[in-house]
């Protein structure tokens, strides 16, 4: 018999895979829009923050250990922004660029491995079989989407939250320029190491 009285026993509820991943985004979104303004302590808190619940849920729920090649690189990405932020560095030359053209070319270099990295990880702990050239290019293609949203949150950012982050009508496209650079340098690079790791591990399957 089923039970329909007041005091039945539910199934205590638990925050699902779609809830987590909703507050990790939002949490994101709100550091993002916020990093430039922020004291360089506490973006190194929040990284570590962020990171900590990323690799925590990566293992809990795909059962594998983000790379801590990976780690570093994300935190790398993040420190170049934040340092520029910290030290007034936008707006200067850096070497023979501006640092702002720097900062978008390194942090996306950086970035776009993790991309790769999980792609694969994610396909090879499914069985599912695609090249490593179509890797790299949904990678490619990823981490561009990805520098694209980054250039939303600042135009939002000026909307709405008064802040002063695009400087001309090409701002934005001079970014997204040299974002595309980088995830090249960094996706040609992250090609090269994969290949050569799989041709020299049997257990890695042979492809293009």
């Amino acid at each position: 018999m089923t039970s329909t009285s007041g005091d039945e026993i539910h199934p205590r509820s638990s925050l699902g895979r779609t809830e987590i991943l909703v507050l990790l985004a939002l949490g994101l979104v709100v550091f993002l829009i916020k990093l430039p303004y922020l004291p360089a302590w506490l973006i190194a808190s929040v990284t570590f923050l962020l990171m900590a619940v990323g690799w925590g849920y990566v293992r809990a729920r795909y059962g594998f250990s983000l790379s801590p090649v990976i780690l570093v690189l994300l935190a790398g990405a993040v420190a170049v922004d934040g340092l520029g932020n910290a030290f007034h560095l936008y707006g200067r030359t850096f070497g023979p660029l501006m640092y702002d053209a720097f900062a978008h070319l390194v942090a996306s270099a950086l970035t776009v491995p993790a991309i790769i990295w999980m792609l694969d990880e994610l396909l090879r702990r499914r069985g599912q079989r695609l090249s490593l050239g179509w890797i790299t290019v949904f990678g490619i293609t990823g981490s561009f989407s990805v520098d694209a949203f980054y250039e939303v949150l600042e135009l939002w950012d000026e909307l709405y939250f008064g802040g002063q982050r695009i400087w001309g009508p090409y701002d934005a496209p001079r970014d997204l320029q040299w974002d595309l650079i980088g995830i090249f340098i960094g996706a040609s690079v992250t090609y090269a190491v994969n290949r050569h790791r799989r041709s020299s591990d049997p257990a890695h399957r042979p492809d293009g």
